[in-house]
């Protein structure tokens, strides 16, 4: 059953982290301090792979369901999400130490969140 933010808003902590599902792998992880952050799990090459979305609420419920079809496109041809995204992000690092902008170039950043 898809999450609404209600929802999200009304979860509690408990003593132990845990798994709140929002279907298709992805779902919000809550920590016993109360933190709430979207992750997926998947498999690439056969290995478990998991991959944060970010920390609600900074990623709305509508964001992380919008960042979660775009990593699940690189996986179905093939690509691992998260080597793209650190391949991505080093891109945006180099970018700023020699002071570029590679926002043109290297839109990603608004799915990855770098």
């Amino acid at each position: 059953m898809k999450l609404t933010d209600t929802q999200i808003k009304r979860i509690k902590p408990r003593g132990n982290p845990y798994k709140v599902s929002d279907g298709s792998g992805l779902f919000l992880w809550i920590t016993p301090s109360g933190g709430k952050i979207w992750r997926w799990t998947y498999r690439h090459e056969g290995k478990a792979k998991l991959m944060t979305f970010g920390r609600y609420p900074d990623v709305s419920l509508s964001l992380a369901r919008g960042r979660h079809p775009e990593a699940r496109k690189l996986l179905a041809t093939g690509l691992d999400p998260m080597a793209q995204r650190k391949a991505h992000c080093q891109t945006c690092d180099v970018c700023s130490l020699i002071n570029l902008d590679c926002s043109e170039q290297a839109r990603p950043c608004d799915s990855f969140a770098c």
